[in-house]
C-alpha cells in the first residue's frame, strides 16, 4: 500500500492549486490597481 505517498501527493496538489489560485486574485485584484 502507498497510502502515505498518495497521502503526500494528494496535500501537495491541494496546496498548489489553492496557492496558484490565491496568487491568481491577489494579481488580478492589484493589478488594475496599480496601473
Amino acid at each position: 500500500m502507498d497510502l502515505p505517498a498518495i497521502e503526500a501527493m494528494t496535500y501537495f496538489t491541494a496546496i498548489f492549486w489553492l496557492g496558484g489560485f490565491a496568487v491568481g486574485l491577489i494579481i488580478k485584484l492589484i493589478l488594475p490597481q496599480s496601473h
